[in-house]
């Protein structure tokens, strides 16, 4: 799931009087014909004979599109360190958030269905700071789909921010990651994705310390989200727990000391990952 960057389509050319192939990577989770594009995730694992992809309990992280999966995941690497606890994230790209509010609402739609579909417990929209992201966090928040803008992400201290902006004009500079979005390119989904696949396999990936300082926050900024879901859960546990003791109120004791062995077994865990004051 870290690498699908590397999965080449060859898609036969099916209009009407047409003829030959095309290359397609394209590998958005949302399958939308209308938008005229190959579901490549979903083609792959049909043909793989796997009925749906297995994410109930993963930390799903739903970015707007394949520049924000691939560094996203390369950055993980860098993050994860040494540290003894991280929480695995997978980040699927959702192919932009849309141009316009109908584009908008079909997206959220369509990512609501898929959530539901596959029963993932835990899923997390990142979108960026401008208007189009928080149009889409207002959008995901009605069908009550945890979401932020990279604004948030970084503690309001970058208005409007995107992906781009996370990097220091050096990195920009460095990886091409301003002039592969140029607006003079046709194919600025296309481009990005070669130039942030490549960034992705670089070996020994090095920051400035400013764009190091930006993904580090953005990344524990994730970890809080996950862990606030997990309380979330245990809260749902517990009301579970109430309902069983009023039929079983021994039962209900037991489940509740298990319980709490599990949170403090889980703060433990989760102790190394929070920042100093």
């Amino acid at each position: 799931m870290d690498h699908l960057n590397e999965v080449r389509m060859v898609v036969r050319n099916t209009k009407e009087g047409a003829r030959g192939s095309w290359i397609a990577n394209d590998f958005s989770v949302l399958h939308q014909p209308s938008y005229g594009k190959v579901d490549t995730l979903k083609e792959i694992f049909e043909a793989l004979g796997t009925p749906k992809l297995h994410l109930k309990d993963k930390r799903v992280i739903f970015v707007e599109g394949i520049m924000d999966y691939n560094i996203f995941g390369a950055y993980q690497k860098n993050y994860r360190g040494d540290k003894k606890q991280f929480t695995q994230f997978i980040f699927l790209p959702i192919g932009g958030v849309g141009g316009n509010n109908k584009e908008i609402k079909e997206k959220v739609e369509a990512l609501g269905n898929f959530i539901e579909d596959l029963d993932i417990n835990y899923p997390f929209l990142l979108v960026d700071g401008d208007q189009a992201g928080k149009n889409m966090e207002e959008e995901a928040k009605q069908l009550n789909i945890r979401t932020a803008t990279l604004t948030e992400a970084l503690g309001g201290s970058r208005e409007n921010a995107t992906l781009e902006s996370l990097f220091s004009q050096e990195d920009q500079e460095k990886f091409s990651l301003r002039s592969c979005k140029s607006k003079d390119r046709e194919d600025k989904t296309g481009i990005a994705a070669v130039v942030s696949s490549a960034l992705k396999n670089t070996p020994n990936l090095e920051f400035t310390e400013e764009t190091k300082n930006n993904l580090d926050t953005l990344f524990t900024f994730l970890e809080k989200q996950a862990n606030q879901q997990k309380q979330a859960s245990f809260r749902e546990i517990e009301s579970i727990i109430a309902k069983i003791a009023k039929r079983d109120p021994n039962r209900a004791e037991e489940l509740k000391e298990k319980l709490v062995d599990l949170q403090h077994l889980i703060q433990d865990a989760l102790a190394p990952l929070q920042p100093a004051e």
